[in-house]
């Protein structure tokens, strides 16, 4: 997949359920909580960077959601069978803007349909997991927007998270 120009690929056994699964087993042989963090792109995602991945390319928005929900819910039938349901599951990195290139700001109801769609696969799934929005550059008014749309759409979610990034000035 190239970006702006730039070619971007996944990291060979760094992305997929199987690592998660092992890292999700590390972390619980240390008494630790697990988060499942899912990208929903064959690369890293921010909010100028929300690409489906190549496997769904060209699906319709119908077609988009059952994929995200199915992934979403086979990925958490996965840690469950290994015995590592994650406390919280987080339906996508930093989406302030989209999600698998869907927008936020031209098509508001795709956007959320595909975050309820991955919503109602974590509360089938694994209903004990929290369901975490991941958004970043914290902004109490545009998160006071964010909220108040996600609401009018009717996105089932527990818990706001917030990437927060900061340089420690010499």
């Amino acid at each position: 997949m190239t970006n702006d120009g730039e070619r971007q690929q996944l990291q060979p056994g760094r992305q997929d359920i199987d690592d998660a699964v092992k890292n999700a087993k590390d972390a619980k042989a240390r008494g630790m909580k697990i988060l499942l963090s899912f990208h929903y792109s064959d690369v890293w995602t921010n909010p100028a960077m929300q690409h489906r991945p190549a496997d769904w390319a060209g699906c319709s928005q119908s077609r988009l959601e059952a994929a995200v929900h199915d992934f979403t819910a086979r990925s958490l039938q996965a840690m469950k069978g290994a015995g590592v349901t994650p406390q919280y599951v987080s339906i996508g990195n930093e989406i302030n803007n989209a999600l698998a290139d869907v927008s936020r700001w031209t098509s508001p109801a795709d956007y959320f349909a595909l975050l309820e769609s991955a919503s109602k696969a974590v509360r089938d799934t694994s209903p004990t997991s929290k369901i975490v929005i991941h958004l970043t550059t914290p902004d109490r008014t545009a998160y006071a927007g964010w909220i108040t749309t996600a609401e009018a759409n009717g996105l089932d979610y527990d818990i706001m998270g917030v990437s927060i990034f900061w340089t420690r000035l010499p």
